[in-house]
């Protein structure tokens, strides 16, 4: 069973309802939390999805360019990552290091250093499940506050990725699993990862991630859950692709009109309506907004290239 009051997304046994506040249109369809109900709050997230679109358009450029190994493929995904950069402490760690470029800059890594990882680090998200589950179980000897996030596409996760998502659930590790999903329309609870997740006795959750309300409400629970020793949440974020991998366009592989309701789900399109319509965002907002990003994304790409021209150089 899937719903969309988060009222009753708590889970229950074999089932697993969608968290959703926001619709597509930037319509409210279940009670904000507190902080939605905070302007600078909403202004803030608004910000750093567009500053994020801006560099992923960058980089796809830079990687068409052959100055990039691989980008991370964020068209469409700036909710997710805007919730897990807002949702971490600075202690916490992110795994992989290189995904999610919206939590790395919230996170206060420079755009020059992200391109020159993405030159450089290899695109291997196999060694992130036994990475990210070393340091959590070094976390919880440890007895630190510290909890570490996993992000992955559902592309890479098969039954093993389940089966450590158990075994963590077994050894109480304080570890959040954030998997993207482009499925759209919301799939029959027993085809979402979330469901076969649950099935297993792994704590999980569904929350739309387009929604950046959504996202941020359902990954500072599962945060602070594994911080108090409540132990792993599995979190199936969906969000339909608007771009495939490697900057590649999505309308290589999809039809116009798949790829036409995909961006009608767009997140900052989603919130920049609800935005306007409590008259919390104005024009001269967006186009000081886009300046700016575009400013940034422009001087860090000149950095990065003259330092890449420095390196082939010397």
């Amino acid at each position: 069973m899937i719903h969309s009051d988060p009222a009753a997304t708590r889970v229950a046994r074999f089932q697993v309802f969608l968290t959703q506040f926001l619709d597509a249109e930037g319509q409210v369809r279940a009670p904000l939390p507190d902080f939605a109900r905070q302007p600078d709050t909403l202004r803030a997230f608004y910000r750093a999805m567009v500053e994020a679109r801006s560099f992923d358009k960058k980089a796809v450029a830079l990687q068409r360019a052959g100055l990039l190994r691989h980008d991370r493929n964020g068209l469409g995904r700036e909710a997710i990552g805007t919730a897990i950069g807002h949702a971490l402490r600075a202690d916490d760690m992110l795994v992989p290091p290189h995904r999610e470029c919206a939590a790395l800059l919230i996170r206060g890594m420079a755009m020059p250093a992200l391109l020159r990882r993405w030159a450089s680090a290899t695109d291997d998200d196999a060694a992130a499940l036994p990475q990210a589950f070393a340091a959590a179980r070094a976390a919880r000897d440890e007895r630190s506050a510290r909890i570490v996030l996993l992000s992955c596409d559902d592309a890479v996760v098969d039954a093993p990725f389940i089966a450590a998502a158990t075994a963590a659930t077994q050894a109480n590790l304080p570890i959040v699993l954030v998997v993207t999903s482009p499925q759209w329309p919301v799939p029959a609870a027993s085809a979402t990862l979330a469901h076969r997740a649950l099935a297993a006795g792994v704590h999980a959750e569904l929350v739309d991630g387009n929604d950046i309300v959504a996202t941020h409400f359902t990954f500072v629970r599962a945060v602070e859950r594994a911080r108090r020793g409540g132990g792993p949440t599995l979190i199936e974020a969906l969000s339909p692709r608007l771009r495939d991998g490697h900057g590649d366009d999505a309308a290589r592989r999809r039809s116009a009109d798949e790829l036409r309701a995909a961006w009608e789900r767009c997140p900052i399109r989603r919130l920049k309506r609800y935005i306007e319509s409590q008259n919390l965002w104005s024009i001269e907002q967006e186009e000081a907004l886009l300046i700016d990003a575009g400013e940034k994304v422009e001087a860090a790409a000149r950095a990065f290239i003259a330092q890449t021209d420095v390196a082939g150089t010397g």
